[in-house]
């Protein structure tokens, strides 16, 4: 029997040959001998250790990057996500960050999320993801608005989830969010150097996923006007 060696957080792996006489080894199975001397081969390996996903949630329709930040993440290569009872490969970045794609699911709900390697769990208590339906959105308020930007944007939908970040984006400029009650949500308009028609769309902060779709007659166009400039009236008087 072998004592502990005591290595917190360290997978430790031994191999035992035995010998009666100091000379001879053999190794398993293990003979049981009066006097006997042993050679130990220890190979030890981190631990891997799961910290937080960034986002800890996607849309149900799956596809979704999942950032995996840890600790000694690159100790395994056949390291696995499991979302729930699913499980998809993993691609190593660091030691510290692993991603995988979420996967699809059939419902919205909240399921266990690990690191599985072999046939051992990361954690002992698993890491909670959650799939959510996408967003409906419902009105945009005002519509359009000056290319200098700086209007605020009123987004109604029909439940937004308060605990995410989300951000709106206009063509090409992406700004934040701000979840003002579960059906409201505002965003600032961003400048544009040209007076244009662009899309408007609702990510995940984290991700940059789409989450919202629009719901039938809301537009999900903005359009950016330029200002009129005065230069002169004419004329200057009139009858009263």
């Amino acid at each position: 029997e072998l004592p502990a060696l005591g290595l917190k957080d360290i997978d430790t792996r031994v191999s035992v040959e035995i010998s009666n006489n100091g000379n001879i080894f053999v190794g398993p199975p293990a003979f049981i001998f009066t006097e006997i001397s042993t050679r130990v081969a220890v190979n030890t390996r981190r631990r891997p250790k799961v910290l937080k996903l960034s986002p800890s949630s996607a849309l149900v329709r799956g596809g979704a990057m999942i950032r995996v930040i840890g600790e000694h993440l690159d100790a395994y290569d056949d390291s696995v996500c499991q979302f729930g009872d699913n499980s998809t490969s993993a691609q190593i970045l660091s030691p510290k960050m692993i991603v995988c794609g979420a996967l699809p699911s059939a419902a919205a709900g909240t399921v266990s999320f690990n690191l599985v390697y072999g046939n051992e769990f990361t954690t002992a208590e698993p890491l909670k993801f959650a799939f959510i339906k996408p967003i409906v959105l419902r009105d945009v308020i005002p519509s359009s608005g000056p290319l200098q930007g700086g209007t605020s944007v009123l987004l109604r939908a029909d439940a937004f989830d308060l605990t995410t970040s989300i951000s709106c984006k206009f063509g090409d400029a992406t700004v934040d969010a701000e979840i003002l009650s579960p059906t409201t949500a505002s965003c600032r308009l961003p400048p544009s150097q040209y007076a244009d028609v662009v899309q408007l769309t609702l990510l995940y902060s984290d991700s940059g996923e789409v989450i919202a779709v629009a719901a039938p007659l809301t537009p999900t166009t903005f359009a950016y006007y330029d200002d009129p400039t005065m230069f002169r009236i004419n004329p200057k008087t009139g009858p009263m």
